[in-house]
């Protein structure tokens, strides 16, 4: 009879354990099936505030990989790490400079300085130049440093304007002249063209730019021009004055 006992007690047992194991599932499954969805505008919203792509792409007036149009300089510490950002006065033109900052300046193939709007509480940056001799840095069509004056002429569909030889703003690029890439870089885009031929006498001198030496406007397919080879030596990115205010 205690025999008969025990084991009545050990199978309600066990039926106590199994409802129990039961009971659990069930409510792990129901909180599984209530976790919320967000809605897609909730979605959106987190992408627009996403931290911008850690790259080396060019957008002219939206941004330089993490440089955004309304980015402090702290924010980009925080973004990049101290290493990667320097402060420093930086030369804008001869015999003036201001403070600014370079990103990645161990670096010159990574490396750009930023211009800031505010000086002060170096935020909302102006522009961002290129250094070194080669960059990482290009547009979404692949202008970078190096790039050819025929490649840009083949992208813009025709030639372009830019800036005699011989004084402080050399081969500056002017203007697209209605070509093709106008709409996307005007005002947004510029860059320095310069020849790889080597111009070590004054009889190369004249010989090669002595037609050119003026600070007007070309157009890149003059046949003087093309004898050059240009190719660009440096880029600028330009961010409109209502892209940020101070606030």
């Amino acid at each position: 009879m205690e025999a008969l006992d025990g084991l009545i007690m050990l199978r309600r047992a066990c039926a106590w354990w199994s409802r129990l194991l039961l009971l659990s599932m069930a409510a792990a499954l129901t909180a599984g099936s209530c976790k919320r969805v967000p809605p897609p505008s909730e979605v959106a919203e987190s992408r627009n505030h996403a931290p911008p792509p850690l790259d080396f792409l060019l957008v002219p007036g939206v941004r330089a990989g993490p440089v955004t149009r309304c980015v402090s300089e702290s924010a980009l510490v925080s973004l990049i790490g101290p290493t990667a950002v320097r402060s420093e006065r930086v030369v804008v033109a001869e015999g003036e400079d201001t403070p600014g900052t370079i990103l990645f300046p161990q670096d010159s193939a990574q490396s750009v300085i930023i211009i800031w709007r505010d000086t002060v509480a170096r935020r909302f940056p102006g522009r961002i130049e290129t250094r070194g001799r080669s960059t990482l840095w290009h547009t979404q069509d692949g202008i970078t440093v190096g790039t050819a004056a025929a490649t840009l002429e083949q992208l813009n569909g025709g030639p372009f304007h830019l800036a005699g030889f011989g004084w402080d703003y050399s081969g500056v690029f002017r203007d697209w002249a209605g070509g093709r890439l106008d709409s996307l870089y005007d005002r947004r885009l510029s860059f320095y063209l310069d020849t790889p031929l080597n111009v070590d006498t004054k009889e190369d001198y004249d010989s090669l730019l002595g037609g050119l030496l003026s600070d007007r406007s070309f157009s890149s397919d003059l046949p003087a021009m093309r004898r050059l080879n240009l190719r660009v030596i440096s880029m600028i990115l330009l961010f409109p004055d209502e892209a940020c205010r101070a606030g």
